[in-house]
């Protein structure tokens, strides 16, 4: 038993230390692939063509499509059979909307293009230091880069993964976290709905995060001034701002416009703002949408697959992830509460210019109609049963102990 005890011990530390060397290795080729250290061909991609490049009727989804279209144009030999070699870029190709740059088609490039780009700009680099200009002055770059988050995020992480599923200690979040993408895009759920074990490890609360980092994906709440007719973000109740006179920080009313710096806005127009955007956000959740985390796929769609949230494609086995969540709203709604908690931007204020009294900044008017907006929104966050437990829910744990009906919110 001795033995035996002895090697499940040694076993187990050599297990976590292979864990520690893969996440290690995840992070080093991160690093170097984002520092361009690995040559071209090792980001082409190669596809074949199972018929002639304008015969496909989805070519602007297709990269390999895309990119022979191009040869055709360019008037190098295509033929049906052929393997196209082809790398993903961040710039969009001519004719692409900007709007459309999550399509992979989009950003498709021959890697002789790419090739021909830095020959370029190493060229102009040349002749720039023979002039005497710096590169740091012109901050130029090649009209072709490689888009490395989309090659860390769909032809890193999904095979890394794969591998690295029979193995505990790790998960596709921690693997993405080591890659140095969100972690918790990629964060998986079992069939409960509940983070894995794994999913957990250094995991903080919202509640416990600094207000940069746990609102950092919200949208701005967008107010229309009727003087100007300029749509601007709020951005809370004061806003702080060098003095012209001086290099000190002064404070205005949040409540004053942004672009004209004249109108000020009313309590009922912020009201109106806010419902029309709460309102908005709620329609949006109660739309449905997810979109298939395999970039290569992208599909959205409303439907549900029956195991779960699996892709509904065919051939596709990827998850999915709810384009705006019940969480993602509940988190936007927190955000916009923010905005007119007189607490916080009380302890800004103290901060920044070592003041305590609001109201010296904002008159009692105007600090009077913050409170009132702060009630609006949270009455619209009483409605939300996301961080609700239902009371039915403590009697049935805890043997029937009484429980009141107050919600609790974070």
């Amino acid at each position: 038993m001795k033995h035996f005890s002895f090697l499940f011990f040694f076993f187990r530390i050599c297990f976590f230390q292979v864990v520690e060397l893969i996440h290690q290795d995840c992070a080093d080729v991160a690093e170097k692939l984002r520092r361009d250290e690995f040559p071209l061909e090792k980001y082409a991609i190669t596809k074949g063509l199972s018929k002639a490049p304008r015969d496909y009727p989805n070519a602007k989804n297709m990269p390999h499509v895309m990119v022979a279209l191009d040869m055709v144009k360019n008037g190098r030999p295509v033929n049906v059979g052929d393997h196209i070699p082809y790398v993903i870029c961040m710039e969009n190709r001519p004719g692409v909307q900007d709007s459309a740059s999550q399509n992979v088609a989009g950003r498709a490039y021959h890697p002789d293009a790419v090739r021909a780009a830095r020959e370029k700009f190493a060229q102009e680099e040349q002749q720039d230091k023979e002039k005497g200009v710096t590169a740091s002055a012109t901050k130029k770059k090649p009209a072709l880069t490689l888009d490395f988050e989309w090659y860390l995020s769909s032809q890193i992480l999904p095979p890394t993964e794969r591998l690295c599923d029979p193995i505990e200690g790790t998960s596709r979040s921690i693997i993405a976290q080591h890659l140095g993408l969100d972690a918790r895009k990629y964060a998986m759920s079992s069939s409960s709905g509940m983070a894995l074990d794994e999913d957990l490890i250094g995991y903080t609360p919202s509640t416990q995060m600094p207000d940069s980092q746990r609102y950092k994906n919200c949208r701005p709440l967008s107010v229309t001034c009727p003087g100007c007719a300029h749509t601007t973000s709020f951005a809370g109740m004061l806003r702080f701002s060098e003095s012209s006179d001086s290099a000190l920080q002064e404070a205005v009313s949040g409540l004053l416009c942004t672009h004209c710096e004249k109108h000020t806005f009313t309590l009922a127009h912020m009201t109106n703002m806010i419902d029309m955007s709460i309102r908005q956000l709620t329609l949006e959740y109660y739309a449905g949408w997810s979109g298939c985390t395999e970039t290569t796929c992208g599909n959205k769609t409303r439907q549900c697959s029956v195991v779960g949230g699996v892709c509904v494609m065919p051939q596709c086995d990827s998850n999915t992830n709810e384009s705006f969540s019940a969480g993602a709203l509940y988190t936007q709604l927190k955000y916009y509460e923010s905005l007119f908690d007189d607490k916080k931007w009380g302890e800004q204020l103290k901060e920044k210019l070592g003041m305590t009294n609001m109201k010296q900044y904002l008159g009692a008017e105007q600090y009077q109609d913050f409170k009132m907006l702060k009630e609006r929104v949270t009455s619209h966050l009483a409605t939300s049963d996301y961080q609700w437990i239902r009371p039915q829910m403590w009697q049935s744990v805890f043997g029937g102990a009484k429980a009141g009906n107050k919600r609790v919110t974070a």
